[in-house]
């Protein structure tokens, strides 16, 4: 749990101090993952993309004096944030430098646009072909998968390398 925890506190530290969304935080350690940080998290598809249920527990049961959590109902959200003295640290592989570069493009789309990307990768990743990924990504999404939401989430593919 320590270990990712601490990947949580670099992630959030690297994004600015805080961090909006808990399907976010999931997409953003998904990509992460997927780009070599080797964290050894399991993600399976759920309902808003691949989904780890580690990194879930973990959110839920950490302390106000190591991340805080303000509860967003209003927009049905969660905001992360951190005190002043934390620094970055690798998460997994990764070095902060390459954390960072990562989150500077994620933070250039929505968060349907990052669940679409996550969906089609993780399709990918199970064998489908690009094609074949996006199709089904547009079955299982239909309200969100806009064609113009497709091409930005197939953009930000390519702009994290994964594509």
């Amino acid at each position: 749990m320590s270990n990712i925890l601490d990947w949580i506190k670099s992630v959030i530290v690297l994004n600015g101090g805080n961090f909006i969304g808990k399907t976010r935080l999931q997409k953003t350690f998904y990509f992460l993952d997927s780009k070599g940080a080797d964290l050894g998290l399991d993600f399976d598809y759920h309902r808003y993309g691949p989904y780890s249920e580690e990194l879930s527990w973990v959110l839920s049961f950490v302390k106000e004096d190591e991340i805080k959590v303000i509860e967003k109902p209003k927009f049905n959200s969660v905001e992360f944030s951190l005190g002043e003295n934390v620094r970055a640290e690798k998460v997994g592989a990764l070095s902060p430098e390459e954390v960072k570069e990562t989150l500077d493009v994620l933070k250039q789309f929505s968060s349907w646009e990052l669940e679409l990307a996550a969906t089609i990768h993780y399709f990918q990743n199970q064998g489908m072909p690009m094609e074949k990924a996006q199709e089904e990504t547009i079955q299982r999404k239909t309200l969100k998968a806009s064609s113009e939401r497709m091409k930005r989430a197939t953009e930000l593919l390519k702009e994290i390398h994964l594509l």
